[in-house]
């Protein structure tokens, strides 16, 4: 009787749970009761694990959305051209509820009548979207309308997005067997580390965040990543002079440290360390030049003196970046520093060099063909390619988009040097119709 009396409350807590988050789950709004609960969460189990790949294409996964923000659903929002229900912009007339015609369960989607992310709801209650000028404010607010696009066949490709709405570490490009998982930091902008898809289950881009985020506060990092963005197993400090063995998906320390001058002692030593040498020293040679003019850097300021260093650009494993400055030019080059072939321009911000990278190095040591041009001299996939009998728009990463047209519509992808005869086939707004230009998709990357 003395157990039961103590867990009176609790139980009666429980039963009052249960029965609130059964009328929750019809109206998917949380009573007030439960918002007032501290953690109410770590008392609610949810009825289905919804696995967000398996949400269908016109939806979009919520890891919390139902039962008072506890539980992960499908979300259906509204499209532009939806006339049947009126969208509204005030958080008391929102309205959910299930959809009728699915039969799946455990992944049925709720109706919100509310916009898809990003897109406006105008003064006649109808989702728009943006004027192509709209600059979002903060970084949590693209990813989710970039999710929104794709639903709608306005981008190639369906970044995955963190709960606060910014750019997940790794997003996915292309398909299963030929894709490719790349790192990127919160706004999406692509960072060090890549993998393909079909072995990526692995690849968390940890380190490639860490390294971006302490390059961003002009913090110099000695951590090695791992060219799919982990973290290298073996990594050190060079200002406390110690080395550790890690996690490499988390990056968390596996063990005890020892002196810089052990470091191969290590068990998670390796020879076969990204860019390792076998006479060198932890720092690569990228770094370690980096690091000397760094050092004479700040012992001239220290000393009333500006020391000009030539300008070394590091990638995450410590070789060199594909863009590197040299003099008046930016150029491309290997990982070990050395210039390829002719891709170099006079100060030029938009090169890239990723097809130059590609095409002369990453492949091949992967022994996969590429069948795209680069750009003369910049090094970065063209616009558009003509595949002989079919063209297409490229993307920055070489991933192809937009409409498929045949060859001889290929002008129309650029937008320039069509006959009148051809331009007929090319995209208007006035009808809607026609091959649409790459410049015609919001995002091209």
């Amino acid at each position: 009787m003395a157990i039961i009396s103590r867990s009176f409350t609790t139980l009666t807590f429980v039963i009052s749970l249960a029965v609130l988050l059964s009328v929750t789950s019809q109206n998917f709004k949380c009573p007030d009761l439960l918002s007032k609960i501290p953690d109410v969460c770590n008392n609610v189990k949810c009825q289905y694990e919804v696995n967000r790949h398996r949400c269908p294409k016109d939806t979009i996964y919520s890891s919390a959305f139902s039962l008072c923000g506890c539980c992960p659903q499908c979300v259906k929002y509204i499209s532009p051209g939806d006339e049947e229900t009126p969208c509204v912009t005030n958080e008391a007339d929102v309205v959910w509820t299930p959809d009728s015609n699915c039969q799946d369960d455990s992944h049925c989607p709720v109706k919100v009548n509310l916009c898809l992310p990003g897109l406006e709801c105008n003064g006649t209650s109808m989702c728009v979207l943006p004027p192509p000028e709209k600059v979002f404010e903060h970084e949590t607010e693209e990813c989710m309308f970039r999710k929104s696009l794709y639903r709608l066949d306005l981008t190639h490709w369906d970044p995955d997005c963190e709960s606060d709405g910014s750019f997940s570490p790794k997003q996915c490009k292309g398909a299963q067997y030929d894709g490719e998982c790349f790192c990127m930091n919160r706004a999406g902008t692509r960072i060090f580390g890549r993998e393909w898809r079909i072995q990526s289950e692995n690849q968390t881009c940890a380190c490639s965040r860490k390294v971006y985020e302490l390059r961003a506060q002009s913090l110099i990092s000695t951590l090695h990543c791992s060219p799919d963005g982990n973290y290298e197993p073996l990594q050190c400090d060079t200002d406390s002079g110690l080395c550790y063995c890690v996690d490499p998906k988390t990056g968390r320390m596996d063990g005890s440290a020892v002196p810089q001058y052990h470091w191969k002692t290590l068990p998670c030593f390796s020879v076969n360390l990204t860019n390792w040498e076998e006479d060198g020293q932890y720092l690569r040679k990228c770094e370690s030049a980096f690091a000397a003019g760094r050092e004479l850097q700040i012992f001239g300021k220290e000393h009333g003196t500006t020391v000009e260093m030539k300008e070394y650009k590091c990638d995450y494993d410590g070789s060199y970046a594909p863009v590197q400055i040299a003099s008046t030019n930016t150029e491309c080059v290997f990982k070990n520093g050395s210039r390829i072939l002719d891709y170099f321009k006079a100060n030029d911000k938009a090169m890239t060099c990723n097809c130059a990278r590609d095409s002369k190095e990453y492949y091949p040591l992967h022994d996969r063909p590429l069948n795209l041009a680069c750009q003369q001299r910049t090094g970065n996939y063209d616009i558009a390619y003509d595949f002989g009998s079919r063209a297409s728009c490229v993307d920055s990463d070489g991933f192809l988009y937009g409409d498929l047209a045949p060859s001889k519509y290929f002008c129309c992808l650029l937008k320039e040097g069509c006959s009148t005869v051809i331009e007929n086939s090319c995209y208007t707004n006035v009808t809607d119709e026609g091959y649409k230009p790459c410049q015609y998709w919001r995002y091209r990357n």
